[in-house]
């Protein structure tokens, strides 16, 4: 298909999974396919769809200069493949199946591609570049890369247990019977919240919950039950120090994930870089332009380096 300036529907092959991957494919004023341009890859956070979070920093980057993909995982948004399982090894796989399917973009400069990941996308950016060198550097934006605080640290071990044992029941449900065990990760509420709930929960419903994310897209907060399996695979800060990929953290000075960012930092290996957005909380960064924007300058200076 041609590639046009602006913003292109595009779909690449989950070549495991043997799917289609519905994308947006972000590129500059003035695109000329014949040249050759610096290209992000972006992971959604957590059950967001492309036209969400991904769309935002799309706009932003294309006008740095660069090609920018974000997509929708398999069985979310667009995607083909069953619905509402967020199951992050299956994340990881397209991963690496949309750096192979961006170096197959002639206007794709394989020496300057990059990878960004928000919330939960994240978790599967991260882990990805850990062994996939094709990218060149990474930046996470109020990423959660830490299962030990963000999971198990409100969690005493019989909760951890019985987290676990419901999801292996859903599985084992699903197997038996075909029926797919689905719960609300963020259902309808009649009543404000009360007083002490953390703010990157209410802020996380003001988000998905409104049309300050874009409803109108098929984005759903349904989810697989099953998915609880996986919720140690964000555990990784232990390994931060054989990352060997130049990392980039951004993160508000008021999110209350902020460790999640800074223990990664502070453990990584070089080169490393932790920019932190004063007066930002963990959702501010999805959608608030002044907060995106300062985001998007930082990543642009960083990327330009590798």
């Amino acid at each position: 298909m041609e590639i046009k300036s602006g913003v292109n529907k595009v779909t690449f092959k989950a070549q495991a999974f043997n799917v289609n991957i519905s994308g947006l494919l972000f590129t500059p004023e003035g695109f000329d396919s014949s040249q050759k341009y610096p290209t992000i890859l972006f992971n959604e956070p957590g059950l967001a769809v492309k036209e969400m979070m991904g769309s935002a920093y799309g706009k932003q980057m294309a006008r740095r200069g660069y090609v920018y993909l974000c997509w929708d995982r398999m069985g979310f948004g667009d995607s083909e493949g069953p619905k509402h399982k967020l199951k992050v090894d299956q994340a990881i796989e397209q991963t690496r199946d949309a750096i192979s399917y961006l170096r197959t973009l002639p206007f794709v400069d394989r020496d300057r591609l990059y990878g960004a990941g928000t919330c939960g996308g994240s978790i599967s950016m991260v882990t990805t570049a850990f062994t996939d060198k094709r990218i060149k550097a990474v930046a996470t934006i109020s990423a959660v890369l830490g299962a030990e605080g963000w999971v198990y640290g409100g969690m005493d071990r019989e909760a951890v247990i019985e987290l676990y044992k419901s999801a292996n029941e859903a599985r084992q449900k699903e197997y038996e019977t075909g029926e797919v065990v689905l719960y609300d990760n963020m259902p309808e509420r009649d009543e404000p919240f009360p007083d002490g709930t953390p703010v990157e929960v209410s802020d996380g419903y003001e988000y998905y919950k409104t049309n300050r994310c874009g409803l109108g897209t098929n984005y759903s907060s349904l989810l697989n039950l099953s998915n609880n399996e996986d919720v140690f695979l964000g555990g990784f800060v232990r390994y931060a120090d054989i990352f060997y990929t130049p990392y980039l953290g951004i993160v508000g000075k008021n999110s209350a994930y902020y460790a999640n960012t800074d223990d990664f930092y502070q453990n990584c290996s070089e080169p490393k870089e932790l920019f932190v957005v004063e007066g930002a909380g963990h959702v501010d960064l999805y959608d608030k332009e002044e907060f995106i924007t300062q985001a998007a300058d930082k990543m642009d200076v960083f990327f330009k380096k590798y």
